[in-house]
């Protein structure tokens, strides 16, 4: 077991996102520095932690500035004063999750802008979801007799529907949704509205409020008369609750910035020659530096081994899928069915195995190399058949190659960016390169938790796997199992976004090509679990139990709609006693 401390885990993400900004950005040298945004109440430590966790993330330079310079970049930036301008004072409301400030600024043609009001608390917008929190835990003990704890799973679980409720009612006066499995397995739905939160919420709402007028009482009557408009800044100040606050007290329509403002702020200061105001902080020595960046050299190269080795056992399932396919094909008079059928189920239960699971990088490609050699031996006939169409096939795509560069040559606005929207003919490799080019983006954005951005690459890499032509059998199944699998993720990024309609269309597209793929028959299943359609997920979820009986998340989910089953067939039993006495 292995335990990372905050500097560590911090220096991980900030070593990510260096590592994206790098990977896409052609025009950067490698040398980046980071800006960081610096509220009052960070102490010492937490401030060296952060420049630590920059330096071990291997940034040029880290800096850390104050909310409030970091508001006068941005807002210098997003209206600048000109000549003819008198000054204006704004005020500015932030709330993020842990900190809330209000910052009174005046701003000026001639000089830099003075802040008159700077208060910061450590409060946040999570102060109401444990409100919210509190409220149902009360409520579900009274009705079901559970006491949902804080930091356990069900805590857990029922703290992030209270987060979603609150988000929700930022746009609409009412919300609702369900949080699974809360009580002896059962769903529970949850609504709230705003008079309710209001309710529930007194004291976080004065808390808030003074605040408020503790800002007002430093900046005075005069400076008050002053203010000419008002910015919100951060997710919290989404809560129409908050922005009355200020908004009532001056009279004057409040506007929203974008959540990443201040984070815009610190990075126009960090390219100025100097921010006078700057927050220094002495972390780590040089030598404690170095020896932090080896471990997250050697962490990151973790990271890549276990990529690559994902990499390989999905190229080894691809090719017992295409070995799969084959037989049922047109070639499949070539394959030695009566051997190949056991030796595909025994590579297959290997990939499911303890042995697979523990295997190091140099382990799968072994067993992948030997795995494609076994099979040409097993298969010699059928792979020299595939050869002889596969030479065939290459030579009239080369034929069309030149006749597309000759077309390209003529056409000096031709761009080789513009293959991605091209409708010509394109050799195979070409055409998976970028169907693999926008899995790979697919894939990287869906860990940053962007599933739609993800989504959209997911289902630009299935465009361009319909575009493939004159492909041979065994590439033909190569294509239609990169399919199944962009199929599946696309899957994987509506049930994020909880639009289970479009997680059933897709699952049901990577079924119609391998109707024995437990992944897409799970996912189906959950969404129709989801939408409360139980039988429907029961057939899916005993079909992909009949391929892997013992993989845990579809004997949980087997388990969660036998429940529900049981509960609709007991429910109908006593409306039928009802209806004939």
């Amino acid at each position: 077991r292995i335990c990372y401390d905050g500097i560590e885990l911090l220096s991980m993400v900030l070593s990510k996102v260096k590592s994206n900004f790098i990977s896409a950005r052609s025009d950067n040298d490698g040398i980046i520095s980071a800006n960081f945004v610096c509220y009052k109440h960070y102490s010492e430590n937490q401030k060296r932690a952060i420049l630590d966790a920059a330096n071990i993330a291997g940034y040029s330079d880290s800096k850390l500035h104050s909310v409030e310079n970091c508001i006068r970049a941005i807002f210098s930036r997003k209206q600048p004063m000109t000549i003819n301008d008198e000054a204006k004072t704004i005020l500015f409301y932030d709330i993020g999750s842990s900190q809330t400030g209000v910052y009174i600024i005046k701003f000026f043609f001639d000089k830099s802008p003075e802040t008159v009001v700077s208060i910061e608390s450590k409060m946040g917008a999570s102060e109401f979801d444990y409100d919210i929190f509190d409220h149902f835990r009360d409520f579900i003990n009274s009705k079901y007799k559970v006491d949902i704890k804080p930091g356990t799973k069900k805590g857990n679980r029922l703290m992030r529907a209270c987060r979603k409720l609150r988000e929700i009612l930022s746009t609409i006066p009412e919300a609702s949704t369900t949080v699974e499995n809360l009580c002896e397995d059962s769903d529970i739905p949850l609504t709230l509205s705003r008079s309710e939160l209001e309710t529930i919420s007194v004291s976080t709402f004065n808390a808030f409020a003074a605040l408020v007028q503790a800002a007002i009482a430093k900046a005075g009557n005069k400076v008050m008369n002053e203010i000419s408009g008002i910015e919100f800044m951060g997710g919290g100040t989404r809560m129409p609750l908050l922005q009355t606050l200020v908004e009532d007290i001056s009279a004057i329509k409040g506007f929203k910035m974008d959540d990443a403002a201040l984070a815009c702020g610190a990075a126009i200061l960090g390219t100025s020659e100097k921010d006078p105001e700057e927050i220094k902080a002495i972390g780590m020595s040089e030598e404690e530096i170095k020896i932090a960046q080896k471990n997250e050299e050697n962490m990151a190269n973790d990271d890549k081994e276990k990529e690559a080795k994902e990499e390989k056992l999905n190229e080894l399932e691809g090719i017992i899928l295409s070995m799969r396919s084959a037989m049922g094909g047109k070639s499949s008079s070539l394959l030695p069915s009566d051997i190949l059928s056991p030796y595909l189920n025994e590579v297959e239960d290997w990939i499911y195995s303890e042995e697979s699971s523990t295997s190091n990088l140099e382990k799968m490609c072994e067993k992948l190399e030997k795995t494609k050699r076994d099979l040409k031996e097993m298969c010699n006939e059928y792979y020299a058949e595939e050869d002889k169409k596969r030479m065939k096939i290459e030579e009239a795509l080369e034929e069309e190659a030149k006749r597309a560069a000759i077309e390209r040559q003529n056409d000096p606005n031709a761009l080789d960016e513009e293959m991605d929207r091209d409708s010509r003919k394109m050799k195979k490799p070409d055409r998976m390169r970028l169907v693999m080019k926008n899995k790979e983006e697919g894939k990287e954005l869906f860990e940053g938790k962007n599933w739609t951005a993800a989504g959209a690459r997911y289902a630009k890499a299935l465009s361009h796997a319909a575009k493939f032509i004159d492909l041979s059998p065994e590439e033909k199944n190569e294509v239609e199992a990169v399919k199944v699998v962009l199929y599946i993720n696309l899957s994987r990024c509506y049930m994020k976004l909880e639009k289970w309609d479009m997680v059933i269309a897709n699952c049901t597209n990577a079924i119609n090509i391998d109707n024995k793929s437990t992944k897409a028959l799970y996912h189906r299943g959950y969404a129709y679990y989801a939408k409360k359609k139980y039988e429907e997920a029961a057939i899916d979820i005993n079909l992909a139990l009949s391929y892997s009986p013992q993989e845990p998340s579809l004997v949980n989910l087997n388990s969660l709609i036998k429940n529900k089953l049981r509960e609709q067939a007991k429910a109908e039993k006593s409306l039928w006693a009802k209806a004939f006495g």
